[in-house]
C-alpha cells in the first residue's frame, strides 16, 4: 500500500480510516434523506444541504490546519 497521503499529513493509519468512515457514513445518510426528501418533499427539507456545509466547514478547516 502507499502511505505517502498519510505521511505528508501526519496522521496515522487508523485515525484516517475512522475519518473516512465518518464522512461516508455522513454522506450516505444525506443522499438517503435526498431520496427520500425527493418522495416526500416536505421530510429532510434541509438535511442533505447541512451536511454538505457542515463537512465543507470541517474538511476545509482540517485542511488550513495541515498546510
Amino acid at each position: 500500500m502507499e502511505f505517502k497521503h498519510l505521511i505528508d499529513n501526519n496522521i496515522s493509519y487508523v485515525s484516517h480510516l475512522k475519518r473516512t468512515v465518518h464522512i461516508s457514513c455522513r454522506m450516505i445518510y444525506g443522499g438517503i434523506a435526498v431520496l427520500i426528501h425527493g418522495v416526500y418533499p416536505s421530510l429532510f427539507e434541509t438535511t442533505a444541504s447541512n451536511i454538505i456545509k457542515e463537512l465543507n466547514q470541517e474538511l476545509n478547516s482540517n485542511n488550513k490546519k495541515e498546510n
